[in-house]
């Protein structure tokens, strides 16, 4: 018997049929674009009068380095 670990199996989406691999991954494609959870907001952009959140803390992180230049600043909403 070969079975996947959670992190490499691959889910269909049955709201959209998308085909995803990996457990957390798929919470995270059904967070975002189906239930439109977004946990991690952005500080900078708050206190700039715009609000930007994300589904994930690696695209929070991704978000802040590249747009804000900073490391590691990452709130939870």
């Amino acid at each position: 018997m070969n079975e996947q670990s959670p992190s490499s199996a691959v889910f269909r989406c049955n709201e959209c049929s998308a085909i995803i691999e990996g457990e957390s991954s798929f919470w995270n494609h059904l967070s975002a674009l189906h239930l439109k959870y977004f946990p991690y907001r952005c500080d900078y952009c708050v206190e700039a009068d715009e609000i930007h959140f994300t589904a994930t803390e690696d695209t929070m992180k991704k978000h802040t380095e590249n747009i804000h230049g900073v490391k590691d600043l990452v709130s939870q909403f």
